[in-house]
């Protein structure tokens, strides 16, 4: 049986990764803002794209904080090959 003191001690750590992938996905979010206005002002292409890219990865952080906030575990990095062979 699962003691309360561990779920507790679970349930902290959880809120903490929620916290985390919030801060990131704000700075990513503010950061891609950024970059792509002022890439927009100079006409420079490559700026913009890489601003929205990271503005894309602050929705990624959020959608994984929403998902631990729900209780489902943080899934472990892997490479696609191991996605298939899985």
């Amino acid at each position: 049986m699962v003691s309360t003191n561990h779920l507790l001690q679970e349930y902290a750590s959880s809120m903490v990764a929620v916290k985390e992938h919030l801060r990131s996905a704000q700075e990513f979010h503010e950061i891609g803002l950024r970059e792509y206005e002022e890439g927009r002002k100079s006409g420079d292409l490559l700026r913009m794209r890489e601003g929205c890219e990271k503005v894309f990865h602050a929705y990624v952080e959020a959608s994984s904080a929403l998902i631990q906030k729900q209780g489902f575990p943080e899934l472990k990095s892997c490479t696609n090959s191991e996605r298939r062979n899985s």
